[in-house]
């Protein structure tokens, strides 16, 4: 990558770690599959800062390579897929009385034919 592109995305994933990941899970409705996501995106990003930083030099591009052959991106991604599950189903209100509005409608259609 070229050297801008890199510290934009090294910035990135700093403020993704600052933000989101180096404080305590904190969920309205513990679920041990986002609890178990959670640790596994903790565990790849302090691997990075591990291996990246453990280098007496350390060099934005070694650090880029790290990340870009890390699972970050893939754990990252299933985190945000249960988080968005746990909001619909758990949280948002609406979301989950249209569910068993359409589960009730599905029920009733089966009794019916």
């Amino acid at each position: 990558l070229p050297e801008s592109e890199a510290e934009k995305l090294l910035a990135v994933v700093e403020q993704f770690w600052d933000q989101y990941v180096a404080d305590a899970l904190e969920l309205s409705a513990k679920s041990t599959d986002i609890e178990g996501t959670y640790e596994k995106v903790r565990k790849v990003l302090e691997a990075i800062s591990k291996e990246a930083y453990a280098a007496p030099a350390r060099n934005t591009q070694d650090i880029v390579k790290c990340i870009l052959e890390s699972r970050l991106s893939e754990e990252a991604d299933s985190l945000a897929d249960e988080l968005l599950y746990d909001y619909a189903a758990n949280i948002h209100t609406k979301f989950r009385d249209h569910k068993f509005h359409e589960w009730m409608c599905s029920e009733i259609c089966k009794v019916v034919a």
